[in-house]
């Protein structure tokens, strides 16, 4: 219960938690079949609150990173989302906090997934959705065709015309030390799915550049084939009528 009384979400460093004192009375402890080499525990409200599904928190122990220990989360509120933190603690007397966070997300909004420590160096994957995949090749260059994809104006245009939702994962982007190295094309069978392309504006084009990128089965891309794919993105969907 002390590792669930981490605030994720707030300012890091965050506040100390006791724990002497790891119990909460609010809430009903369950047993959790976790993944292996998760520990973790379902629970419920005492009061018998409503929930989509059932609240979990479950954690694994990364390794030592920078002399800090580093563990991986994955937990649930009881709603929709899947989130998962992947954050260093600092151990004090009888307390622990945490004091950096790495990576965070909810499923296709930065869901993270395989983090190891190999050789000194932090490896992680994050889920992300068609959206991440144009803005993460349009800051790699300023070429003028591009300018469009990367500028203020139309990024925030972009983000609704574009699909970006935490259940449109359409890509898995690989990170080292924080920084990204490469991207798969994670969804083999992408179609046009109901709603998508009569509510975004760009998104019956994307779908039909992703499936050429699958079918030639270009699904690997480094940082110069995500510049390629958000620049063929730019010419074929962006053009002015």
């Amino acid at each position: 219960m002390c590792l669930n009384k981490l605030a994720l979400n707030g300012r890091l460093p965050a506040t100390w938690v006791d724990t002497r004192d790891c119990a909460d009375d609010s809430i009903k402890i369950g047993r959790r079949i976790a993944e292996e080499g998760m520990i973790g525990f379902e629970y419920s409200d005492t009061d018998g609150g409503f929930s989509l599904s059932q609240p979990y928190f479950s954690y694994r122990f990364v390794g030592q990173f920078h002399g800090r220990p580093l563990i991986f989360i994955e937990s649930s509120g009881g709603g929709t989302g899947r989130f998962t933190n992947l954050i260093a603690l600092e151990l004090g007397n009888h307390a622990v906090r945490a004091v950096e966070s790495f990576a965070s997300g909810d499923r296709c909004n930065g869901g993270t997934s395989n983090a190891r420590i190999t050789g000194g160096h932090l490896h992680y994957d994050q889920d992300i959705t068609p959206l991440d995949i144009i803005s993460l090749g349009s800051t790699q260059t300023k070429t003028h065709d591009l300018v469009n994809v990367g500028g203020t104006r139309e990024t925030v245009r972009l983000m609704n015309d574009l699909e970006s939702s935490a259940t449109s994962c359409a890509a898995t982007v690989h990170n080292s030390d924080g920084h990204w190295t490469a991207l798969s094309l994670s969804a083999p069978n992408w179609s046009d799915r109901a709603g998508w392309t009569e509510r975004f504006h760009y998104q019956a084009c994307f779908n039909e550049l992703y499936r050429s990128y699958v079918s030639r089965r270009m699904t690997e891309l480094d940082h110069d084939g995500v510049v390629r794919f958000a620049r063929a993105f730019a010419d074929k969907c962006l053009v002015e009528p």
